[in-house]
């Protein structure tokens, strides 16, 4: 601390200047708190710009001292410790040392966050507004029954797939009809399932000739719509 004081206050500002001298030369016996006592002494009745010039500089060299002997009491355990089996040993905590930081029971009361329902309200929920229970006509779930024979037909030709033995059959049966061939005439002559059919005319090693002869959009998605006929082995589908 650099700074000098006037009148009186010269000598305390001198002998704190000694003690921070010898604190710098043997950080580990200062005594820290005397230091703040002679630190008082020294900023009393001092005008207030030295106050805040001489308290900063002492309270930075109060700072670096402490520094110091922190970094010689961590290199001080470090050295004593390092190589010793003292520390493999984990620290054992007693109930003692933990009763107040540990915590076994807990209550959570929810009385105020719950809500009674409206019996009223739920009378009015439970009527038959939003029902989806109506009446079905006769012909939508005879379709909606084909449709699911017709995937579960799908699904179990994917396992038992015999295509060479399909092919032979609507081949067989092709090559006695007068060409060309209707399709829907196929689907429902040749003792087969439909997906069977479709898959023995696609993948059949003999290739047919397709014509679709339609006017309309809604004959172009008929079956009645499409023939084929028999090819000879040097023509192209």
């Amino acid at each position: 601390m650099g700074a000098t004081g006037s009148g009186g206050n010269e000598q305390p500002i001198a002998e704190f200047n000694t003690l921070i001298q010898d604190a710098f030369t043997q950080p580990m016996q200062a005594n820290l708190k005397t230091l703040h006592q002679r630190l008082d002494l020294a900023l009393t009745d001092l005008p207030k710009e030295q106050v805040l010039k001489i308290a900063g500089e002492a309270v930075a060299q109060l700072a670096e001292i402490c520094a110091i002997r922190a970094d010689l009491l961590l290199n001080e355990w470090q050295s004593r410790y390092q190589n010793s089996s003292e520390c493999l040993v984990e620290p054992v905590l007693s109930d003692e040392l933990l009763a107040g930081v540990l915590r076994h029971t807990m209550t959570l009361h929810l009385n105020e966050l719950l809500e009674e329902g409206d019996p009223q309200r739920r009378d009015r929920r439970s009527g038959l507004e939003g029902s989806v229970v109506g009446d079905v006509e006769k012909g939508a779930v005879l379709e909606m029954v084909e449709q699911i024979e017709l995937k579960r037909a799908a699904l179990q030709t994917a396992y038992e797939e015999s295509i060479s033995t399909w092919s032979a059959t609507v081949r067989q049966w092709l090559q006695a009809q007068p060409q060309p061939v209707n399709l829907e005439s196929i689907l429902r002559e040749v003792q087969l399932l439909p997906i069977q059919i479709w898959l023995g005319l696609l993948l059949s090693d003999p290739s047919y000739q397709w014509e679709h002869h339609w006017q309309t959009v809604e004959e172009f998605y008929c079956s009645r719509t499409v023939w084929i006929r028999m090819a000879s082995e040097d023509t192209l589908v």
